[in-house]
């Protein structure tokens, strides 16, 4: 079950990744199956809440634009030792305007690590904050911020 979700998400990245835009539902399947492979790799370490709330799921829109912001949960969650740690991925689109929220705790203790790494990594939200003001100039807003030990991501795109 898991290779096919590996296999269903590289042949997705690969055929998928290169066209304009996707239908929205054929990108939740990828994020779907992206969390569920993260959990069986860290034995499901992360308590992982996924809400979508799609009313069009024939709206199109770049392939791969959300991920990288998942990624990076999984990633900096993923640096604490041995605590199960919250994640919230909640994605919205109503009329014709996508929101996305991702938040994810941090343990503290690992926070300057993660300040090390950021400084010399985050090289996907820089190349999607890149993506996103060549795609949707003055139609997207992107706020990124840490506090009280939470990682929080907005994301809304004007689509139409």
């Amino acid at each position: 079950d898991r290779i096919l979700q590996l296999s269903d998400n590289l042949h997705y990245m690969l055929h998928e990744g290169n066209k304009n835009n996707v239908n929205i539902n054929q990108e939740l399947k990828f994020i779907k199956d992206y969390i569920n492979l993260q959990n069986a790799r860290t034995g499901k370490k992360n308590d992982v809440k996924f809400i979508s709330s799609i009313d069009n799921f024939n709206q199109q829109i770049p392939p791969l634009l959300l991920i990288p912001f998942i990624e990076n949960a999984f990633k900096y969650s993923n640096m604490t030792k041995g605590k199960q740690l919250p994640i919230l991925i909640n994605i919205k689109l109503l009329n014709k305007t996508l929101l996305l929220t991702v938040e994810n705790v941090f343990d503290p203790i690992y926070k300057k690590k993660q300040d090390d790494i950021w400084k010399s990594s985050g090289i996907g939200i820089k190349n999607t904050e890149r993506r996103l003001a060549i795609l949707f100039p003055e139609k997207h807003k992107l706020s990124i911020s840490t506090e009280n030990n939470i990682y929080k991501i907005n994301l809304e795109i004007k689509l139409g």
